[in-house]
C-alpha cells in the first residue's frame, strides 16, 4: 500500500504539482517522493504472479517531464522578447529625472547658457567683434580636461565596484560561516541549542551593523539591528548608554561590527573547548572571521579616503575656465549656434563630474548608491531558510540519480 500511494504520488506530480517548484511530497505518511522513489523495485500481479515494475517512481517522473523541456528555438524566441522588453525599459529611462544628475547640474548649465547668449547677442547684433578670438585655448585646455575627467570618472567608479566586490565577499563569508555553524556544531543541551541560533543571528547582525557603520549611524537602536545582538548581554548596556546620552552609546556604539566579531570568535573557541566542532571545522569558521574582518577594513579604507579636496577644485576650475572661454572661440565661426553649443558643452561636463561625485561614496540612501538594505535583506532570508532545515544530510535516504552528471539510462 505505501508504494502504491508513492506511485499515486508521483503520477500527481507528473500531472502538474511540479510546477509549484517545491518538490512533491509522497501521499499519506509525508515522506519526500526522492524517498518514496529510492531503489526499491514496486511489485504487480500480472497473471496471479508478482514481478519487479522496470521504472522507479523518480524516473517515470523524469520521463514524464521530459515533453515538458522547451525547444532551443522556443528558448531563442523567449529570450529574444525579454531582450526587446529590456531594451525598451531602458530607453524610456531617457527621460527620466529620478536617479539623474541633471536636479544638480540644471542651475550652473544654464547660467552658462545665459553666458553664451550674452555674447552672442553682442556679436551678431553690434560692430564689437574685437573680443573674439580663434579656437586655440578651448583646443589646449580640452585635452588636459579630458584627461581629468576621465582620471576623476575611473577613480569614482573603482571605489564604486570595490564596494560592490566588497559586500558580494561579506555575503560569500557569511554564508560560509553561517553554513559551518549550523552544519558543524552539534549541539549537546538546549542551551548549545540556543547559543548556536544566536550565533547565525550575529552573522546577519554583522552585515546590518556594517551597513549602519557605513552611513554613520552609531549605535545598536535600529528595527533591523535591535533584535539580532539583543541576546548578548553587553549589547544590553550599550543600548541603555545610547538611551542615557541620547546618542551612540560612547566609543563601544561606533564599532558595533567589530564588537560582533568578537562575539562570534569567542562562540568559536568555546564551541572548540566543549568539543561541539572538530579543528577542521573550527579553521574554517576562523577563515571566515577573518575575511569579514577584512571586507570591514576594505568597506573603511574606501569611505574614509574620498578623492583629494585639491583635485576636484582643480577640476572644476578648469572646467569653469573652459566654458567661459567658449563663446570667444567659437562665435565667430558658428554664429546662433554658439548657445546650443554650449548648453550640450555644459551639460556633458557637468554631468560627468557631478556623476562621479555621486559614486565616490556608495554606501548612503541615494537611488545610485549600493542597495545595501538589499544585500542584508538576501542574506536574511538565505540564513532563515537555513535555520528552517535540517543539520542532518541523511545520504542514506538518496536515491539513484537520474538526470545531471550522473544520468542513469532508462
Amino acid at each position: 500500500m505505501p508504494d502504491d500511494a508513492a506511485a499515486a504520488a508521483a503520477a500527481a506530480a507528473a500531472a502538474g504539482v511540479v510546477g509549484s517548484g517545491s518538490f512533491p511530497l509522497a501521499a499519506g505518511g509525508g515522506v519526500p517522493m526522492a524517498k518514496a522513489g529510492s531503489r526499491r523495485s514496486r511489485t504487480s500481479v500480472v497473471g496471479g504472479q508478482s514481478g519487479p515494475v522496470r521504472e522507479t517512481t523518480a524516473e517515470s517522473l523524469v520521463k514524464s517531464m521530459r515533453g515538458l523541456t522547451a525547444t532551443p528555438t522556443e528558448m531563442r524566441n523567449v529570450n529574444k522578447e525579454a531582450s526587446m522588453e529590456f531594451s525598451l525599459k531602458s530607453w524610456l529611462t531617457l527621460f527620466s529625472i529620478t536617479g539623474s544628475v541633471i536636479p544638480g547640474i540644471l542651475i550652473p548649465t544654464m547660467l552658462l547658457a545665459c553666458w553664451a547668449t550674452i555674447w552672442t547677442v553682442v556679436y551678431t547684433q553690434t560692430t564689437w567683434r574685437s573680443w573674439a578670438t580663434p579656437p586655440t585655448l578651448i583646443s589646449v585646455i580640452s585635452f588636459v580636461l579630458s584627461l581629468m575627467l576621465v582620471f576623476r570618472t575611473n577613480t569614482a567608479y573603482d571605489r564604486y565596484w570595490e564596494g560592490r566586490r566588497t559586500w558580494s565577499a561579506i555575503k560569500t563569508h557569511g554564508r560560509n560561516l553561517a553554513r559551518a555553524i549550523w552544519i558543524g556544531v552539534v549541539p549537546k543541551t538546549g542551551k548549545t541549542e540556543i547559543e548556536k541560533r544566536g550565533a547565525l543571528n550575529l552573522v546577519l547582525a554583522f552585515a546590518v551593523a556594517t551597513k549602519h557603520y557605513l552611513r554613520d549611524e552609531p549605535g545598536v537602536k535600529y528595527n533591523d539591528l535591535a533584535h539580532l545582538v539583543m541576546h548578548v548581554p553587553s549589547f544590553h548596556g550599550l543600548a541603555d548608554a545610547q538611551d542615557k546620552h541620547g546618542g551612540h552609546g560612547g566609543e563601544a556604539g561606533k564599532r558595533i561590527p567589530v564588537e560582533v566579531l568578537l562575539h562570534l570568535m569567542d562562540y568559536v573557541r568555546k564551541a572548540r573547548r566543549e568539543d561541539l566542532i572538530d579543528i577542521t571545522m573550527q579553521v574554517s569558521m576562523m577563515t571566515s572571521l577573518n575575511g569579514l574582518t577584512d571586507c570591514l577594513t576594505a568597506l573603511e579604507r574606501i569611505r574614509n579616503t574620498p578623492i583629494p579636496l585639491a583635485y576636484s577644485i582643480h577640476l572644476k576650475q578648469i572646467m569653469l575656465i573652459f566654458l567661459l572661454a567658449l563663446p570667444f572661440e567659437v562665435v565667430s565661426q558658428i554664429w546662433w549656434a554658439t548657445i546650443p553649443i554650449v548648453l550640450i558643452s555644459s551639460f556633458t561636463l557637468f554631468g560627468v563630474e557631478a556623476i562621479a561625485a555621486e559614486i565616490e561614496n556608495p554606501f548612503g540612501y541615494d537611488i545610485n548608491d549600493l542597495r545595501l538594505e538589499g544585500f542584508c535583506t538576501e542574506l536574511r532570508e538565505e540564513l532563515h531558510q537555513l535555520s528552517e532545515s535540517d543539520p542532518r544530510r541523511e545520504m542514506g535516504l538518496w536515491g539513484d540519480p537520474v538526470g545531471g552528471v550522473a544520468k542513469k539510462s532508462l
